[in-house]
């Protein structure tokens, strides 16, 4: 997993899965992801956090480079479809 600063408050994370055979699978993750609950700080105030997540599955002679930018924009319409939405191309 990797990371690199978002625009404003965002933080863009790269996860790769080795094993997730389908987009059907990497939806599912990615919606999980979407759904996790973070808890309460130490004052007791709950925090709470959105993601929106884009899936990529690479192809057989897919390159890591394009794979990212497919994700990239994948990402990018699960942020205009609105909060909390995994999104594949």
């Amino acid at each position: 997993m990797s990371s690199r600063p978002g625009v404003g408050d965002a933080l863009v994370f790269l996860i790769v899965c080795p094993d997730t055979a389908s987009v059907e699978e990497a939806i599912t993750l990615a919606t999980r992801i979407t759904e996790l609950q973070i808890g309460a700080d130490s004052a007791g105030h709950e925090l709470r956090f959105t993601a929106s997540v884009g899936v990529a599955v690479a192809g057989p002679e897919e390159t890591r480079e394009t794979l990212i930018r497919r994700a990239d924009a994948a990402m990018y319409h699960a942020k205009a479809t609105g909060r909390g939405y995994a999104v594949a191309p």
